[in-house]
């Protein structure tokens, strides 16, 4: 009799023990579902800002995945801690039920430990940013609604008007584009938001974290030489088509800063920047080298 009650009572301080340890991790991987809740963020939502971001999205939805399994292996457990307890056919369930959960628990964790220590960038999703659409008018009949999508993203596909700015149509006109002004200044507006400082395509091997693509049209400087300087030869290797990791990162290095920092500070500079634009476009008659080309329907 003493020998079964001892037996019992060793099963229930080791189910509690690993009760409580699953419990307080468990908790730790749960703390999302209470924080979207306190501070009032959608987990994913359509308003800029908030969530728009199909990669923050499903990276949300995912690691709420991960505190609900989990929460839901820590009740398995409970309940097969009791069965087990029982002894006889309810301590066979039991040891089962424990066994199937905590094999759940070690695959839904595991994996994600697993590919997050390879690389990081496997358990992150980037980019593909939902965009609102801003619309005037009313009616149902065709003209009499204008939607365009907000200024600042990738695919705001419209020419800069403004004459203080260099890439207007007016002042690319009286440039090297002419009678092309108008799909350069598009391109442009469309890859820099009007942002002479613009940087973007990072180069992230060896730990680095350098931009390369810079300016108005966003020229890549690991890609292209720029006003006379040997840009190329400042990286390993470029940063586009195979090296690329997805999200504007790439499999490149710097290899020469000195260089590097000379060719961004004339990629940066907007009649450099311009001229190398006009450059690669042969005069604006095509825009092919820019992935916006096709975002715009530009040739």
């Amino acid at each position: 009799m003493k020998r079964n009650i001892h037996k019992k009572l060793a099963r229930f301080i080791r189910t509690f023990a690993l009760f409580s340890i699953l419990s307080a991790l468990i908790f730790s991987y749960s703390a999302p579902l209470t924080a979207y809740a306190d501070n009032g963020t959608a987990i994913c939502s359509a308003q800029t800002n908030a969530g728009n971001n199909i990669g923050v999205c499903i990276n949300r939805i995912y690691v709420i995945s991960l505190a609900l399994g989990g929460t839901l292996s820590v009740l398995i457990i409970v309940i097969a801690g009791y069965l087990y307890m029982q002894g006889g056919e309810g301590a066979k369930t039991g040891k089962n039920m424990l066994t199937s959960a905590i094999t759940g628990l070690v695959i839904l964790f595991g994996t994600y430990i697993f590919l997050n220590t390879i690389n990081p960038d496997l358990t992150a999703i980037s980019g593909y940013t939902l965009q609102d659409l801003s619309c005037t008018g009313a009616g149902s009949s065709a003209g009499q609604n204008s939607c365009t999508l907000p200024s600042g993203s990738a695919s705001s596909c419209s020419p800069i008007t403004d004459p203080n700015s260099p890439i207007s149509v007016t002042n690319l006109q009286s440039g090297c584009f002419g009678s092309n002004a108008q799909n350069a200044s598009i391109i442009a507006n469309a890859e820099s938001s009007n942002n002479a400082s613009a940087a973007g395509d990072i180069c992230t091997e060896n730990g680095q974290n350098n931009p390369v693509s810079f300016g108005y049209f966003q020229i890549n400087i690991s890609a292209n030489n720029v006003n006379g300087l040997k840009c190329t030869t400042a990286f390993d290797r470029s940063a586009s088509g195979s090296s690329s990791l997805g999200g504007g990162k790439f499999n490149c290095a710097v290899t020469n800063q000195n260089l590097y920092n000379q060719c961004k500070t004339a990629a940066l500079n907007p009649s450099t920047n311009i001229s190398a634009a006009c450059s690669l476009s042969n005069n604006g008659s095509s825009f092919s080298k820019w992935s916006t080309h096709t975002t715009c329907n530009i040739n």
